[in-house]
């Protein structure tokens, strides 16, 4: 909480500073839970993001999946194919459970 508070002071500094959080390598149930969620929350976080790859159908939501992107991921064609390839692995995911 002390970290959390201490960059967001920093970053209020900046002209364009947004309180958004990303867990770095966060997969959720594994790297945190829903506890930890409601914590950022309270601390004043707008959005909160996992690293779970996924298409974020309800945008007004506060929790949100994210998809990595590398330097090769240099094209609309690209972006489009990471895109298309985090939706299906979400179907594929949900049909197993």
């Amino acid at each position: 909480i002390e970290s959390y508070r201490k960059n967001e002071k920093s970053l209020k500094l900046l002209n364009n500073s947004e309180s958004f959080f990303a867990f770095p390598h966060g997969s959720p149930d594994i790297s945190f839970c829903n506890y930890q969620i409601e914590i950022i929350e309270s601390l004043g976080a707008t959005k909160i993001f996992s690293a779970k790859k996924g298409i974020n159908f309800d945008t007004g939501s506060s929790y949100m999946d994210r998809i990595s992107l590398t330097s090769s991921d240099n094209s609309f064609i690209n972006l489009w194919l990471l895109i298309i390839r985090s939706t299906l692995n979400s179907s594929l995911i949900n049909i197993f459970r």
